[in-house]
């Protein structure tokens, strides 16, 4: 994870084995391919974030608290929230799926919060594109965290309120049209 977060998906297996401390070819005896390596790793990260969304019984957390345990988890979580950035340019072909895997997975979980009392309905167009701007929104700015001096200097306070203003006024507006 270290080699694609640094490198990026451009990473040679070559890279990622010497990090590991393998030869490249054990790489390869447990992934086909480096994009599947990639796949892995990505829907890893992807599982953890949407396990921060619920609480233990496995009950939705309400959007605040949502945004402040997942923004909690990329400020401690440097390299994955990097890998989640770059992997928001169009990855390999199994990055892409777990990409997409995760996109789906967090739109019906935004969607049902929005929809409330008809949560079996399907999300509308306008609420899918609410959720995925919602999610390119908080790693856009967890992004900016790590490479731009005055987001560094915001408290991780007025980060979550401001993410939580946004993403309830797009949800919002989203059940309004």
């Amino acid at each position: 994870m270290r080699v694609f977060s640094r490198l990026g998906p451009e990473a040679s297996v070559a890279e990622i084995a010497a990090e590991a401390g393998m030869a490249p070819a054990a790489m390869y005896y447990h992934f086909d391919s480096k994009d599947q390596l990639l796949g892995a790793v990505l829907e890893r990260i992807g599982q953890e974030i949407t396990a921060l969304t619920r609480d233990a019984d496995g009950e939705l957390h309400d959007v605040h608290t949502a945004t402040r345990q997942v923004w909690e988890w990329m400020e401690s979580h440097d390299e994955e929230a990097r890998l989640l950035y770059l992997w928001m340019v169009p990855p390999a072909a199994e990055a892409d799926l777990a990409r997409r895997a995760f996109f789906e997975r967090h739109v019906a979980q935004v969607g049902s919060r929005i929809r409330g009392s008809r949560p079996n309905s399907r999300p509308t167009v306008l609420e899918r594109l609410a959720t995925r701007t919602v999610i390119t929104l908080m790693l856009k700015v967890s992004t900016a965290r790590l490479t731009d001096e005055e987001t560094r200097k915001w408290s991780t306070s007025e980060i979550v309120e401001a993410l939580t203003d946004a993403q309830t006024q797009i949800l919002s507006a989203s059940t309004r049209v």
